[in-house]
């Protein structure tokens, strides 16, 4: 659990001041290939470190229309970890009308493959 801890907290203090997109995509691409495979405390320690600044990136950051630029690719994968969140879990349905705003706002202004 140590090394996705540690790998949670770096991805979550690098997200708003890394201007490099191929290292938030590298460590984007571990977290979300792991998501399927966490234990019940490494969970709870995903959705307590990341779920809060993953869903405002997506409310928050721009759409991007060029589809193989870093910046989509990272935008992305951000909402592919958040699809991969197991629903029954307590922070995700306390998070859930905030996900489902979210998800809509996805849908009205996003480019079509995030959508």
């Amino acid at each position: 659990m140590t090394d996705f801890t540690s790998s949670s907290r770096d991805f979550a203090a690098d997200l708003p001041s890394n201007p490099d997109h191929a290292h938030k995509i590298q460590i984007a691409t571990a977290l979300r290939d792991a998501v399927d495979s966490y234990t019940t405390s490494d969970i709870n320690a995903f959705m307590s470190i990341l779920l809060q600044p993953l869903i405002q990136l997506v409310k928050l950051g721009q759409p991007v229309f060029v589809k193989d630029s870093p910046e989509q690719q990272l935008r992305h994968m951000y909402l592919e970890i958040l699809l991969r969140m197991p629903g029954t879990h307590e922070q995700v349905r306390n998070s859930a009308a905030e996900l489902m705003n979210t998800a809509i706002h996805i849908l009205r202004v996003d480019n079509e493959e995030n959508a």
